[in-house]
């Protein structure tokens, strides 16, 4: 049996639907961090350090915002055989 919708019910299912679109997005206030692990020495530096350069310049031509938000990047460099402390 199908029940019957009247226009008070339809209208204010409406304005609630409608009031939700613009409710503010407390969530989305707090900067948004970004990090990148990458290898700064040995062979494969050039790779690491290009990638980092790519990111900053990025962020830098967009004024460090994405999607309205503020963005924190920080790099540092991935754990390799030599920067590992050697143990006797």
């Amino acid at each position: 049996m199908a029940r019957k919708l009247s226009r008070r019910a339809f209208a204010a299912g409406a304005v609630a639907t409608a009031s939700f679109r613009f409710a503010p997005a407390i969530a989305q206030a707090a900067p948004f961090r970004i990090g990148l692990l990458t290898v700064k020495t040995g062979p494969l530096a050039q790779g690491g350090i290009q990638m980092e350069q790519g990111i900053a310049s990025f962020l830098k031509e967009k004024s460090n915002t994405l999607a309205g938000r503020k963005i924190h990047s920080s790099c540092s460099q991935s754990p390799t055989m030599s920067t590992k402390r050697q143990r006797p």
